[in-house]
């Protein structure tokens, strides 16, 4: 079991079949917290922190 959220969002999305992750990076569509020139269609995942919220938008 994971406790990084982004490798537990990727496993679980690969799961879906919605894309292909693989933890070592030498494989797949999905990366964590980095985007390689190749292949051509990916998925990058990242965390950053959210601004304080607007009280007038929510």
């Amino acid at each position: 079991m994971s406790l990084d959220p982004l490798d537990g969002l990727a496993r679980y999305l690969d799961d879906l079949g919605l894309l292909v992750y693989d933890p070592t990076g030498t494989a797949g569509d999905t990366f964590i917290e980095t985007l390689p020139p190749e292949p051509a269609e990916a998925v990058g995942l990242w965390l950053y922190g959210a601004a304080e919220q607007d009280s007038r938008n929510g």
